[in-house]
C-alpha cells in the first residue's frame, strides 16, 4: 500500500512538470555564406549563395533554380595535366644529411627549387635548373645545418605555370 501511494504521489508531482518540457524539433533551413531578398513588380525573389543546387530550367528569359536557393551557377573544371610537364622525384624520405631531387622534362625549360620551411620561409638559396635539353637534372640540398622537422621542396618553372610542392621529413 505505501508502495502504491509514492507511485501515486511521484505521478501527481512530476507529471504537470513533464508539461513543461520541450523535445528538439528540427525544422527546414538553409544556412548559406550570403544571399538576399528581391522584391519587384513581377514578384519576389530569395537567394542564397553556397547551396547546393538540383535541377536547373531556362527559357528565353527566366532561369529558374529548383532545390537549394542558388543564385549563381559555376562550373568546377579539373585542368588536365600536360604532357610537358615533368618527372619529379624526391628521395630519401625521411632524410639525414641530404635530399635529393631529380627533375626529368621532356622540354627545354628553366625551374627553381626551394627548401621552405613550415612557416613558409626559404631556408636555402633556391636552384636555378636550366634545363637547355630534354632530360635528368639531379642536385642535392645538404639538410646538415637543418632541425630535425617536417620540410617542403617547391619545383616551379619560369613561367610559374607549374608549381609541384614535395614534403619531407629529416630525421637524426
Amino acid at each position: 500500500m505505501k508502495h502504491t501511494f509514492l507511485i501515486i504521489a511521484a505521478s501527481v508531482i512530476l507529471l504537470p512538470m513533464c508539461s513543461h518540457i520541450h523535445a528538439q524539433s528540427l525544422e527546414r533551413q538553409v544556412i548559406g555564406t550570403s544571399g538576399g531578398f528581391q522584391t519587384a513588380s513581377w514578384g519576389t525573389l530569395s537567394s542564397t549563395i553556397g547551396e547546393t543546387m538540383t535541377i536547373t530550367m531556362l527559357t528565353s528569359s527566366l532561369i529558374l533554380t529548383q532545390g537549394f536557393q542558388q543564385s549563381l551557377q559555376s562550373d568546377l573544371a579539373v585542368n588536365e595535366i600536360s604532357s610537358s610537364t615533368p618527372a619529379i622525384q624526391i628521395y630519401p624520405n625521411p632524410a639525414v644529411n641530404r635530399i635529393n631531387v631529380a627533375i626529368n622534362s621532356s622540354n627545354a625549360v628553366k625551374y627553381t627549387v626551394a627548401l621552405i620551411d613550415l612557416l613558409g620561409q626559404k631556408l636555402m638559396v633556391p636552384f636555378n635548373v636550366n634545363n637547355t635539353s630534354k632530360g635528368t637534372e639531379s642536385f642535392v640540398f645538404d639538410l646538415r645545418p637543418l632541425a630535425i622537422a617536417s620540410y617542403f621542396i617547391v619545383v616551379s618553372d619560369e613561367t610559374g605555370s607549374m608549381t609541384n610542392t614535395f614534403k619531407f621529413t629529416k630525421i637524426n
